[in-house]
């Protein structure tokens, strides 16, 4: 049990409909009546694990520090369910960032800058990953698959030379600094772009600790002009915070961040057109590597 604005929640009065203008997957509304008005949250019900416990922590350290999160009210578990409890927070959550205005953008990435830069002390509060999300090495899992994977067969040879290539990447960030707390999932749905121009990041279930930069993989290929300018702004208001990094560093670690998010990610849901688009960035990195193309496997 948990109370929310003086009233006890229990398991039981969680009302299960989803909030269609929720940007959280797997969120609901819960109506509390205590005597006269009702109290209106963000619900996610879940069976308790030990990743949700994690996830309860770091949020109530969000919002503890007055982070632009949604304002975090608890955990409730009973009878094998758990429901993480937060307040109903109006604004749009964008489907992808190219649907927001570039401005609320920006300070989105402003606040992640600002967020990565003074969360100094979460490993004592939370008890968040050291590591970075997708990053490992993929490509001979990919090979695995080829046999049972429609399309994937003709991509033999690049799979090859990203075996030969990826541990390169790989520990092109090992003992990246500075270390700092990652979102891992910063895209438009995990963001609410509120009426004010303010922004709240939502949705921290695969945060880390990692280099910085990070959290804006999405942003890692983009073409837009104006996107393109977004690590020179994250990597200013690092600055601004205290913590000094270059943008071209920012820009380094999201173009590995993304290009192994795509692979991760093709592998995981066997989707051949995210594993291509990934195999694809693969190639732009090695050319920034200055990597020759690389020697195919001998049987």
């Amino acid at each position: 049990m948990s109370e929310v604005c003086g009233a006890p929640v229990t398991i039981s009065s969680i009302e299960r409909r989803q909030v269609l203008s929720a940007s959280l997957d797997r969120t609901f509304h819960l109506i509390r009546t205590n005597g006269e008005d009702a109290t209106t949250l963000h619900v996610r019900i879940t069976r308790p694990t030990k990743g949700m416990r994690r996830r309860s922590r770091l949020d109530h350290y969000l919002t503890a520090r007055g982070y632009p999160v949604p304002r975090y009210f608890g955990l409730v578990e009973a009878d094998g369910q758990a429901a993480i409890l937060w307040e109903d927070c109006p604004g749009v959550s964008p489907r992808t960032f190219g649907e927001a205005p570039h401005e609320q953008v920006a300070t989105a990435v402003r606040e992640m800058a600002r967020i990565s830069a003074t969360a100094h002390d979460v490993l004592d509060h939370a008890d968040v990953p050291t590591v970075t999300l997708w990053v490992h090495p993929i490509a001979h899992e990919l090979m695995a698959m080829q046999a049972d994977m429609e399309g994937l067969a003709e991509h033999h040879g690049r799979l090859e030379a990203l075996a030969e290539v990826e541990q390169t990447f790989i520990g092109s960030l090992e003992g990246f600094q500075p270390q700092v707390l990652n979102h891992n999932d910063f895209v438009g749905k995990n963001t609410l772009m509120q009426d004010d121009g303010s922004v709240r990041i939502l949705d921290w279930d695969s945060a880390s600790i990692g280099p910085a930069g990070a959290s804006l993989r999405w942003f890692a290929f983009a073409r837009d002009p104006r996107t393109a300018t977004l690590p020179d702004v994250y990597a200013d208001e690092m600055c601004a915070s205290g913590v000094p990094v270059k943008a071209s560093d920012v820009r380094h670690v999201m173009q590995i961040q993304q290009t192994f998010w795509l692979l991760s990610s093709g592998v995981e849901k066997r989707e051949l057109a995210r594993i291509v688009k990934g195999l694809d960035y693969v190639d732009r990195l090695r050319r920034e590597f200055g990597l020759k193309e690389a020697t195919p496997l001998t049987p």
